[in-house]
């Protein structure tokens, strides 16, 4: 393993010293070094990566979203369709392939001077002058098995319901519904770098009564606000609205090049929580086994629909009463992310006086979409805009606060943090130190991440114009009723990502843990009781 963390935005890159992912499981293993990678194609148009989409963490994240609908849908609208999308202006980058920065090619290149300083990887994206049967715009397989319902297939029949639940309940591995939707697709770095493949890729599976559809990309091009851009845009061409779809905005050039480097109009909130290169190696040394080789398992949760609103009453209640006259506003996300870290951290028996680092991510759009403008709300940015949210809190606090105590925390990091100056003062930090460098706290917490992705509105994704004629349902708009993701390297951390909500109003979490851990969260759950006064 190479001892390496690599310092960015100060001109060349620095090795400052941290612990990196072993190769083999950020790039895809030591066969890489016997492969050779396609060479540039004449007329491809290169593009560099923006700053902030070449981070460390997202070089190994190879994103599969599964989408399960109970209709039967046309693969070839589907396909026709999203083909369309990308050849529109502004949206090839959906087709672009990804490559290592490669020096005097023929192909078209933007200025050097366009380049923003990068995390270490070289990466850059060669977009086809043109699509073709050869070098299409997305990867699109279809398996067909139309001939039998869901439930007579094997693995289709193991895709959770959340039928009858009365309690949060853990369902299913996602990793079991992998044969359903991975053939073929890309399932590390190495899979885009090694091959002529785009950088979107989709999956669709059809039976008699159901259809899945799994997309499939690196996070490296976009992030999940990025996916329901993308969904916006492909369900309009779908429904014929092609000319209702904007050019999307930020692709060859970076529209946040300059986000963080002007004067700090305040200090981050943390900044001295910051650790150092000494303070990183510790903690890094404590965590080696479990963030490089030590088992991870990922599960799906579901929590009802009647059972969040006691939640969520409960939630208020224990608020108000603990600020008398004042009525607090707690978010879903907030109650959501309390209970999941009460939970949590019920579950792991941590030793007295532990801190646990609770990081939250926020999307950047909405609020760099207001003056000074940096992305426009009326263009989509398919891109990554994720600055995050960090709090240091007790163990022991989170084990003795009340679910509307801890909610109302979780609304007040929100709060003091979700505010241009603050992000600007963390994305100041992050381009000084790099993103290995990024870590908050002391040696000896415990991180827990969260990302919620309800905002995005996944379960409202509406692909009912891409009904069959013949076998379909009916003719109006057709929800996914269930939706799963899988990716890497978080698998190694202790995560949770709030999917959303689905139309019955049961929420969905996917949530990644060390091996037996889970387990434990279970006996947590079966204990698990509701009282509102």
């Amino acid at each position: 393993m190479r001892l390496k963390v690599y310092q960015a935005y100060e001109g060349s890159r620095k090795i400052v010293g941290g612990i990196l992912n072993s190769s083999s499981k950020v790039q895809g293993g030591m066969f890489s070094f016997f492969r050779r990678r396609p060479a540039p194609v004449p007329g491809d148009l290169v593009v560099p990566l923006h700053g902030f989409d070449d981070l460390w963490y997202y070089q190994g994240a190879i994103f599969h979203v599964l989408f399960v609908f109970d209709d039967v849908l046309d693969h070839a609208v589907l396909h026709d369709s999203l083909e369309t999308l990308i050849r529109r202006e502004g949206w090839q980058k959906l087709g672009a392939r990804l490559r290592k920065q490669v020096r005097n090619s023929s192909s078209r290149s933007l200025t050097p001077e366009s380049r923003n300083q990068q995390d270490g990887s070289g990466l850059e994206y060669h977009v086809p002058a043109t699509f073709t049967a050869t070098r299409p715009a997305c990867t699109f397989n279809h398996v067909d098995h139309s001939d039998i319902p869901a439930q007579d297939h094997s693995l289709a029949k193991l895709i959770p319901k959340a039928n009858g639940l009365d309690r949060p309940m853990i369902l299913s591995n996602p990793a079991q519904l992998a044969g359903l939707y991975q053939a073929g697709s890309a399932t590390k770095l190495d899979d885009f770098l090694y091959s002529d493949r785009p950088i979107l890729g989709v999956n669709v599976t059809s039976f008699k009564d159901q259809t899945l559809v799994c997309l499939n990309w690196s996070h490296l091009a976009f992030d999940t606000m990025g996916l329901q851009e993308v969904l916006q845009g492909w369900t309009a061409v779908m429904q014929g609205r092609a000319k209702d779809v904007p050019q999307p905005f930020g692709f060859e050039s970076d529209p946040l090049v300059e986000f963080g480097t002007g004067p700090a109009r305040q200090t981050h909130v943390l900044a001295d929580r910051l650790l150092s290169i000494w303070g990183l190696m510790a903690y890094l040394g404590r965590r080696a086994y479990s963030l490089t080789i030590g088992p991870s398992d990922v599960r799906m949760v579901c929590i009802p629909a009647a059972i969040f609103d006691k939640l969520r009453e409960q939630a208020v209640y224990e608020a108000s009463r603990e600020a008398p006259g004042v009525q607090p506003y707690l978010s879903d996300n907030d109650v959501l992310e309390a209970f999941w870290l009460r939970l949590a951290v019920g579950s792991l028996n941590l030793a007295p006086g532990t801190t646990v680092m609770k990081q939250t991510a926020i999307d950047l759009r909405r609020i760099l979409s207001k003056a000074p403008v940096l992305l426009p709300s009326s263009r989509p940015y398919i891109s990554n805009a994720i600055s995050w949210l960090v709090s240091p809190i007790p163990s022991s606090e989170i084990l003795t606060s009340s679910l509307g105590s801890l909610a109302r925390r979780v609304r007040g990091i929100m709060t003091q943090q979700a505010t241009r100056e603050q992000l600007e003062a963390y994305m100041a930090l992050l381009r000084k130190y790099g993103s290995l460098r990024m870590l908050f706290g002391d040696p000896g917490m415990y991180l827990i991440i969260f990302s919620s992705w309800a905002r995005a509105g996944l379960f409202e994704v509406d692909f009912g114009a891409a009904r069959k004629k013949e076998g379909g349902r009916g003719t109006g708009k057709c929800y996914p009723v269930y939706i799963q993701q899988e990716h890497g390297p978080i698998r190694n951390l202790e995560a949770f990502f709030i999917l959303g909500k689905d139309g019955e109003g049961n929420y969905w979490v996917s949530g990644y843990r060390a091996k037996g851990d889970w387990e434990k969260l279970e006996r947590e759950l079966k204990a698990f009781a509701i009282e509102v006064s």
